[in-house]
């Protein structure tokens, strides 16, 4: 497996707002839902099947489970690497 090439690192607790087309698979939300999400974990060793997506993990901003000490994470969608460079600034 290797890392998908110019991803940056995205930290925890980083809100990604997600528009249609930009992400898939994610239960609960209609296809062309505008989604938002805040981080828990980029699993880059799940890089999916196409290499420009990625499954990331995480909360939505309004969950009152990212706040508990469980922190199980409420959102898994695979999202569009693209729409990961585009709001998370390269170091």
């Amino acid at each position: 497996m290797t890392t998908p090439t110019g991803l940056p690192h995205v930290p925890v607790g980083t809100v990604l707002r997600l528009m249609p087309g930009e992400w898939s698979h994610c239960r609960g939300f209609l296809p062309g839902a505008v989604v938002n999400v805040v981080v828990s974990r980029v699993h880059l060793d799940r890089v999916h099947v196409r290499s420009d997506e990625v499954w990331v993990t995480g909360h939505a901003p309004e969950c009152e489970w990212e706040s508990s000490d469980c922190r199980v994470p409420c959102l898994e969608l695979l999202v569009r690497l693209a729409a990961i460079t585009r709001q998370v600034p390269k170091p």
